[in-house]
């Protein structure tokens, strides 16, 4: 039997992620996902961002997007391969892969060939629960 979910469920679910991202960290990172968000963070630290409160819009059909400017400065020079969102009391995070536009990213950033002391722009990210 597969799992499916009703809307009204999914839409609760993602409104969960947002209360707990708001005011949180989005870590940017080089190299391969982490086998899961209980190992260690892999590879090296490029850019870590205070997202805002809010942080995403309110939920709806059981997704909810990124609101406001998430924006931070590079602290080292490299591609970035991956990212880690940790909720603001550090005791949730949840990982995600990572592109420039058009590159089918779950989060999609400006550039992802970041430099030292560059600002690092995410544009795009949807938090969609499956059905």
């Amino acid at each position: 039997m597969t799992l499916k979910k009703q809307t009204v469920l999914r839409t609760a679910q993602a409104g969960a992620i947002k209360t707990a991202f708001d005011g949180g960290k989005l870590q940017i990172r080089t190299g391969a996902q982490p086998a899961d968000p209980d190992s260690a963070a892999s590879g090296t630290l490029l850019v870590e961002i205070d997202l805002p409160t809010p942080a995403f819009a309110a939920a709806a059909g059981g997704a909810t997007a990124k609101t406001g400017t998430w924006q931070g400065i590079a602290v080292a020079t490299d591609v970035a391969g991956w990212a880690r969102f940790i909720s603001a009391d550090t005791t949730k995070n949840f990982d995600v892969s990572i592109t420039e536009g058009g590159g089918g990213g779950d989060l999609i950033i400006d550039d992802e060939d970041v430099v030292t002391g560059g600002a690092v722009t995410c544009t795009t990210f949807t938090y969609t629960v499956a059905v």
